[in-house]
């Protein structure tokens, strides 16, 4: 199975190709791009530079959040141009998720900055084969709430210049970006079933800032999931 990995919800994007659970390619994106403008160049490139083509590709997996506002947006926007009038199927992969199978840590609180000095925070705990599981939502909490939850276990966020920390909290932290590799790589170890029960969704949690400041409020439900 070959499955094309786009993650666009935080500062650094990046798309990959994975193979039969094998990362044949990844490009990252440097934080001063805009993703509406390099995301498309850059799955071209990757494609091309492999020998392959959208008509090779089984899955698209795709960062839905929680993150970046406008990152999700544009990211699930080009999946679902790319899918128009053809028989890929999109699999949404949690950007938390994402962030504790690139900690490699055995416990790890993945958190994403929320504005107002809050985070977005997720708690999961490594099986032996390595899986990542988590039994409670992703929820908004405070800086010092996150520390709290965090206890046992390691603090990965890619947003940690946001923190600010004692040296004691900054041993159990570790800067940990989503990657489109490792998206590709949960969407292709989930069962066809799991990967049916998955809408590809956006996991906003709250609404960005441009609905509360804009004329028009767009009435979006909250997402959350539980792996």
């Amino acid at each position: 199975m070959i499955i094309l990995g786009i993650e666009t919800t935080s500062a650094r994007g990046s798309v990959a190709l994975v193979k039969d659970g094998a990362v044949i390619a990844e490009y990252t994106l440097a934080q001063s791009l805009r993703y509406s403008r390099h995301i498309i160049p850059a799955i071209h490139k990757i494609l091309t530079d492999t020998g392959y083509d959208l008509t090779y590709v089984d899955r698209i997996a795709a960062g839905i959040g929680p993150g970046s506002f406008t990152g999700i947006r544009v990211g699930m926007a080009i999946v679902k141009g790319l899918i128009t009038q053809s028989a890929i199927k999109p699999v949404g992969v949690s950007s938390l998720l994402n962030i504790a199978f690139n900690s490699s840590a055995s416990t790890a609180t993945a958190c994403v900055y929320a504005q107002n000095d809050e985070f977005f925070m997720q708690k999961f705990v490594a099986s032996e084969a390595g899986e990542y599981r988590t039994q409670n939502e992703c929820s908004i909490v405070s800086v010092e709430k996150l520390f709290k939850e965090c206890e046992g276990g390691v603090l990965c966020s890619p947003d940690l210049e946001r923190l600010k920390v004692s040296n004691e909290q900054s041993e159990i932290m570790k800067h940990v970006y989503p990657t489109g590799s490792t998206a590709a790589l949960i969407a292709g170890s989930l069962s066809e079933e799991e990967r049916c029960s998955k809408q590809f969704m956006p996991l906003y949690i709250r609404r960005g800032e441009a609905e509360f400041k804009g004329r028009k409020y767009l009435n979006y439900d909250t997402y959350c999931i539980s792996i």
